[in-house]
């Protein structure tokens, strides 16, 4: 049974309107707990916070510098996004240059996080982790395999993804938990 807690109290007005739940662990720079809240034990998935250790194999590999992608660009590798404007420009700039397509990527198209007029059709550009997906794409091209299938679990990129997290988390590769995240590729 998992042991998150409470941690955010959201009110409008005087009503309790949402409450947000998770953990938190300190610990200090030998991993000793110092304070917690909730089971600091618990396994859980770090989603949108693993962003910038996948990102990590795509910068080790030099893969910004081969295919000229900026610093303003390559951040998209390692964060979530809201679709505004200059993110759609950035991921555009980068498949120009690396010779992709948006129809490469695995998820659904999405609409903005930002207000956007009521025409504006979806895109696969708009969605928050289409720049950890670029990132994806491109290391699974360096690495020869089939690019189409960057996010499948077997993949050479998701594998060296996979290796790269264990190793920065101070896990074993095979005691790494995989699962699936809502935008398609596997959530360690």
């Amino acid at each position: 049974m998992a042991s998150f807690e409470p941690l955010v109290y959201e009110y409008r007005g005087k009503i309790l309107d949402l409450v947000h739940m998770g953990y938190i662990c300190v610990v200090d720079e030998n991993g000793k707990v110092l304070w917690h809240v909730g089971d600091p034990e618990e396994m859980v998935f770090y989603r949108s916070a693993s962003k910038p250790l996948q990102a990590l194999p795509v910068i080790a590999r030099g893969l910004d510098k081969k295919y000229g992608i900026t610093p303003e660009e390559s951040v998209l590798f390692a964060g979530s996004h809201t679709g505004d404007s200059f993110h759609v420009a950035a991921l555009e700039s980068m498949y120009k240059k690396a010779d992709l397509s948006e129809d490469m990527l695995c998820m659904d198209p999405a609409l903005p996080q930002v207000p956007h007029p009521m025409d504006l059709k979806p895109r696969k550009f708009y969605h928050n982790c289409s720049g950890k997906h670029t990132g994806a794409l491109l290391l699974q091209r360096e690495l020869g395999g089939e690019i189409r299938d960057y996010w499948k679990v077997d993949s050479p990129a998701q594998k060296e993804i996979r290796r790269v997290v264990a190793a920065m988390s101070e896990f074993d590769e095979d005691k790494v938990e995989i699962g699936l995240d809502g935008c398609g590729v596997p959530v360690f």
